[in-house]
């Protein structure tokens, strides 16, 4: 179970939805110290922050699906394809 959930970079999307919580409270203050909590529509932010992080995760599954290199061969995260040696 830990490399499927390895392959969505959890720490990656964490940041994602750090950044962007703080971005939508940064863009609703009304001065340098007031927030206006009544600014956020929070259904509709949810939804964005978490369709960003979706479309995030799913951008790493595709990545690392086509993303065959050798350091994945030698770390055994993948199975050899052929000889690394073109001349081989």
């Amino acid at each position: 179970m830990r490399p499927y959930l390895a392959i969505l970079r959890p720490n990656n999307i964490l940041l994602t939805l750090f950044t962007q919580g703080v971005f939508m409270i940064a863009a609703s203050r009304t001065s340098y110290f007031n927030i206006d909590w009544s600014n956020i529509i929070w259904p509709e932010s949810l939804l964005i922050i978490l369709t960003c992080c979706l479309t995030a995760a799913g951008g790493y599954i595709i990545n690392d699906l086509f993303d065959v290199v050798e350091i994945d061969v030698l770390l055994g995260l993948c199975k050899s394809e052929g000889p690394s040696d073109p001349s081989a």
